[in-house]
């Protein structure tokens, strides 16, 4: 089955879902009225999208993140500010598009708002890409991925994730080999140099020992890269008695600056890119490239295999390595589900710096992380 086809099948899936049948029926309710959504601007922007498909009408978008002053609008309806919103569309029914206690307040101020039932459900589609933005800019590369891997359980990774942005299905694991290590593709030996990007509190380097001993290995060297102050000191603990252990207290990027950073104690949650509404949990995190970190470093001390799970830097990361990547060719496992261009924008990275390497796509486990790109 062709790209093309799948992705009729998926819009007829989409188009089919409950949550888009009770869509219909807020339709029904609002009668002549329209809709103000309210909550960040880039959330709202996606139910748009689905509203737009179903025929609800839209009034604006009150942005809850403020407005620079300027005039701005989503394909012609204004985004506003919440002060305007009770000034300017007070007809309208306000959709909360946000996860807060917000509601009553709202209400409080005279304003009327849609069933909490229907809230819920404009929610799952606010979490999600705006279609409309995937379409124009994701959808041509999702397509040239699906042709580019060559065997079938990456392309059926491609059209799972396209699957999970259009309907918001969980992906099914498609391997059963431990993560970072795809049978066929990653294979360690004596004397490895690793790369552990986004450490974390140091898991992974510590599989990647544990790996090694299970074959009478030894490593050269493991640079463990963690820019999260809360993660740092626990990383710098567990590793502490491994030999040949570097922990750096820096992300990873394409030159050496600081950006802003979204800390979080919740697993999986920090950010340098999805930045939640409130700015009380960011830091500045100083980054480098692994390009600088390595600079005049003999090829023989170059790292031979590179894992990256960075929270959304990994296309700047992969450019800062784009030395070594020449040079050394290092054996890479990457992390492709952070943004929904990354199926594409990251083999397409590697390809521009080396185009030999062989590549796979593989989902490893059940939902919406761990879809990792292997190149080799």
């Amino acid at each position: 089955m062709c790209f093309e086809q799948h992705y009729m099948r998926i819009l007829v899936e989409r188009n089919g879902g409950e949550i888009l049948r009770a869509f219909g029926m807020l339709k029904d309710r609002l009668g002549d009225l329209s809709l103000a959504l309210y909550g960040e601007a880039q959330r709202c922007c996606a139910v748009m999208d689905v509203c737009e498909e179903l025929g609800l009408p839209v009034a604006c978008i009150c942005d809850t993140q403020g407005s620079s002053g300027e005039h701005r609008d989503y394909y012609g309806v204004p985004i506003t500010t919440p002060e305007a919103l009770q000034k300017e569309f007070a007809d309208s029914i306000v959709a909360v598009c946000r996860e807060d206690g917000v509601v009553a307040d709202l209400a409080n101020k005279g304003l009327i708002l849609i069933p909490p039932e229907y809230s819920k459900m404009l929610m799952v589609f606010s979490k999600r890409p705006s279609i409309r933005t995937f379409r124009e800019n994701c959808l041509d590369g999702y397509a040239w991925a699906f042709d580019f891997f060559k065997d079938e359980i990456s392309k059926q990774t491609v059209v799972d994730r396209l699957r999970l942005y259009f309907c918001g299905k969980p992906m099914q694991a498609n391997t059963q080999c431990a993560l970072y290590y795809e049978d066929g593709y990653i294979s360690i030996g004596e004397n490895e140099v690793f790369v552990d990007g986004g450490a974390y509190k140091g898991e992974t380097s510590l599989g990647f020992i544990k790996r090694l001993k299970s074959q009478n290995y030894g490593h050269a060297h493991i640079y463990a890269f963690e820019p999260d102050t809360k993660m740092y000191p626990l990383a710098v603990e567990n590793l502490s008695q491994c030999p040949n252990t570097t922990v750096i207290p820096k992300g990873l990027w394409s030159a050496e600056v600081e950006l802003s950073f979204y800390e979080s104690s919740a697993t999986a949650s920090s950010s340098f890119l999805n930045m939640p509404v409130s700015s009380a949990a960011l830091a500045k995190a100083p980054v480098t490239s692994l390009d600088t970190v390595f600079a005049g470093v003999p090829d023989s001390d170059l790292p031979t295999f590179i894992k990256m799970d960075i929270e959304g830097a990994e296309k700047e990361a992969l450019t800062g390595a784009a030395d070594i990547i020449r040079r050394k060719k290092p054996k890479l496992a990457i992390c492709a589900y952070h943004k929904p261009e990354d199926v594409f924008e990251l083999p397409q990275t590697i390809l521009n710096i080396r185009d030999d390497y062989s590549f796979a796509l593989r989902q490893h486990e059940n939902g919406v992380w761990d879809t990792i790109i292997y190149a080799v």
